[in-house]
């Protein structure tokens, strides 16, 4: 949970959480006027500070306009932008994250069940997500560098081989089109005058 701290030079300070999806959007849907949509904010966020019928107006009219504004639930893109390659940030380069999104594409389980996981139930769930997805979700080594092994990887495509019946076919039209042997581009013939 990510808390604010904020203090007024009247003394007051004001630690506040940021409103869940939810909260945002029953706030966004009140037919009410301002003061009570900042009433209905500070009420939801005040985690320390002034009660809400006891903080001043203009404190609780700061933190409900902050909130509603900077949100990303807003949808603006300066308030989703940041916030958002943040976040892409932040799963990329924790494997846990990745393992639990991954377990949760894959298995269809929620995140919450998960944080109720030990070790051993988080290892064996994340191997079956593996077995079931066909690809393996590695451990990378923070201290080697990307992109000297991207160079180094293998960039040929590896394809199955043909199955009997493919390989019948191959042959067949490689016997029955004459094109293929015949074409102008593998054939130098000089034209008769």
């Amino acid at each position: 949970m990510t808390t604010r701290v904020a203090v007024w030079p009247s003394g007051t300070c004001v630690v506040w959480k940021a409103i869940t999806w939810g909260e945002y959007r029953r706030i966004r849907a009140l037919p009410e006027p301002p003061a009570v949509k900042a009433m209905a904010v500070y009420s939801f966020c005040r985690v320390e500070g002034p009660q809400p019928n006891e903080v001043i107006a203009g404190i609780m009219m700061w933190i409900s306009q902050y909130e509603l504004e900077n949100s990303p639930f807003a949808g603006s893109f300066t308030a989703l932008s940041l916030p958002l390659e943040q976040a892409r940030a932040k799963v990329a380069n924790t494997y846990l994250l990745s393992a639990q999104a991954f377990i949760a594409s894959v298995l269809k389980v929620p995140f919450d069940k998960m944080e109720e996981w030990d070790a051993d139930t988080l290892l064996i769930r994340l191997a079956q997500a593996e077995l079931i997805a066909g690809v393996p979700l590695n451990v990378v080594d923070p201290s080697t560098n990307q992109t000297s092994k991207m160079a180094k990887s293998d960039t040929t495509i590896r394809k199955k081989p043909l199955t009997s019946n493919q390989q019948t076919a191959l042959a067949r039209r490689n016997e029955n089109d004459r094109t293929n042997i015949k074409s102008p581009r593998t054939i130098n013939t000089i034209p008769q005058r």
